[in-house]
C-alpha cells in the first residue's frame, strides 16, 4: 500500500541521491568557505530519512487497515 510516507520518502531519497552525485561530480558547487564533506553528510541524512519513510509507509500495523 502507497501512503504518504512511502511517497515523500521517495522523494527525499531521490533528492539526496541527486544532491550526492551533483557534489560528487562537480565539488565547487559548494561554497568555498565550507568543505564538501559536510553537503555530502547532509545528503546522506537525507538519504536515510527517505529510506526510513519508505520501511515506514509499507511497514503497516493492523491498526492502520
Amino acid at each position: 500500500m502507497i501512503n504518504w510516507r512511502t511517497i515523500l520518502g521517495l522523494v527525499f531519497l531521490l533528492a539526496g541521491v541527486k544532491q550526492l552525485f551533483t557534489v560528487l561530480s562537480n565539488p565547487a558547487t559548494v561554497k568555498a568557505s565550507m568543505p564538501p564533506i559536510y553537503a555530502e553528510a547532509g545528503c546522506v541524512i537525507w538519504m536515510g530519512v527517505g529510506v526510513y519513510l519508505i520501511i515506514k509507509g509499507t511497514t503497516m500495523k493492523k491498526d492502520e487497515l
